[in-house]
């Protein structure tokens, strides 16, 4: 086809489309004043992160939750895992529901937690939640010895991943499950299924609506960038597929999709490189490598990073994003005291879970909001105000290097490789 032709089909489906879409969003204004229809107070308020998703599934676990229903939503998950007789037994036993449960059987795993452990004294379920991340190195064949040990073998572990995929950080995953150790769970299914039945027994009607809430983010969750790129309003997507019902415009609307990612991956890459200029322009950073680290994981993360080392020991002052969070902060195992102190001082606490950040905020802005780099809107910002996002970032990022910089490199000085 040639490309005045191509042109001319684009043009024609962006048309027709886009007339649809104008129809139906016209509508939608005059109905929200009244509907609210894109309010939700899990991601409007919430706004999930692992460990926020843990506490939630943990709140609904728990008898002795806030929610007030008892052991309604315990029994319904248990009913995920295991036949009706086991259910029954394990209802009728005294349990409970922990966060963060430390594994303590040796040195190298000291720091190492389990997301929630259900504890029905001899008998206890660990519970491993991994909605984006991967595990770390032998993370699940660790939780596996600890609950082996701490209930002498009457355990099982449970992983969810949004597929529901086998852990890679245990041996013999296919035989565990075989012989009911080990339960791999999806949020895509069996989570939203848990929750819709949750929704289903739960008898407050202020805690439904939590619920419904919580039900439509995950079925809603962009889990990888390829969903996100298809993440829109529910009503607008059911518009776009009809309209591509017709064989031209599927393979018009295939032809965009194609290229999407290379369409985002171009405007951050020139959106680093302006980010580099900008820092670089205005410091000394002679003595520091600069590390972009430009890469499309299940999560689409991304990073920019100035660092130092003494060889054994690399530091950096990082901006990253992980899936829609973007970071800015300190990496480094290194006990540096002094810098957190300073560092908390300037600009408020600072966090440090994942536990191999050492210091880290949430990025943030006077008056806009940068910190999903997933989103369409911050994606346009950047192509067609790359200045003024530039200007912002880059100033927050200048603030952390002002304070930071001298201390690393003073830490360095003083702590030269081992010979």
């Amino acid at each position: 086809m040639d490309e005045q032709n191509y042109k001319r089909r684009l043009e024609k489906f962006s048309s027709s489309l886009g007339a649809r879409l104008q129809i139906y969003r016209e509508e939608k204004r005059r109905w929200d004043p009244f509907l609210s229809t894109d309010f939700n107070v899990v991601s409007e308020f919430i706004r999930p992160k692992e460990n926020r998703l843990s506490d939630i599934i943990a709140c609904l676990l728990d008898a002795n939750g806030s929610h007030g229903q008892q052991g309604k939503f315990l029994d319904a998950f248990l009913r995920c895992l295991f036949e009706p007789d086991r259910v029954a037994e394990l209802s009728g036993k005294q349990r409970w529901v922990k966060r963060e449960v430390p594994t303590y059987y040796n040195d190298e795993n000291q720091r190492r937690r389990i997301d929630i452990t259900i504890d029905f004294k001899n008998f206890g379920i660990g519970i491993e939640n991994k909605p984006w991340a991967d595990e770390s190195d032998r993370q699940l064949e660790d939780y596996d010895k600890h609950l082996k040990r701490t209930y002498d073998q009457q355990y099982c572990l449970v992983f969810i991943t949004p597929d529901g995929r086998k852990p890679k950080s245990i041996n013999d995953s296919g035989c565990r499950i075989k012989k009911g150790e080990l339960y791999c769970l999806s949020y895509r299914s069996h989570i939203l299924e848990w929750i819709e039945e949750c929704r289903q027994l739960c008898e407050s009607d202020r805690f439904r609506w939590f619920l419904h809430d919580f039900r439509s983010y995950i079925r809603n969750e962009p889990f990888t960038f390829w969903e996100n790129t298809m993440q829109t309003n529910k009503r607008e997507t059911e518009i776009i597929m009809e309209h591509v019902k017709n064989n031209e415009n599927l393979e018009v609307a295939l032809d965009i999709i194609s290229r999407t990612q290379k369409i985002r991956e171009r405007i951050i890459k020139t959106f680093l490189k302006n980010l580099e200029g900008f820092i670089c322009k205005r410091l000394d950073m002679s003595q520091w490598d600069l590390k972009k680290e430009l890469g499309y994981t299940s999560q689409g993360n991304i990073s920019l990073s100035f660092g130092v080392s003494n060889q054994d020991e690399p530091i950096s002052i990082l901006l990253q994003s992980y899936g829609k969070v973007i970071f800015i902060g300190v990496f480094t195992d290194n006990s540096m005291n002094r810098l957190k102190s300073r560092l908390d001082n300037e600009f408020g606490p600072g966090k440090s879970d994942p536990p191999w950040w050492f210091w880290y905020q949430y990025l943030k802005s006077p008056d806009w909001n940068y910190a999903d780099w997933t989103n369409k809107d911050t994606l346009i910002e950047m192509h067609t105000n790359p200045k003024r996002v530039v200007k912002n970032i880059g100033n927050y990022l200048l603030e952390i290097i002002r304070v930071a910089k001298p201390e690393i490199e003073e830490w360095v000085k003083q702590n030269p490789p081992a010979q």
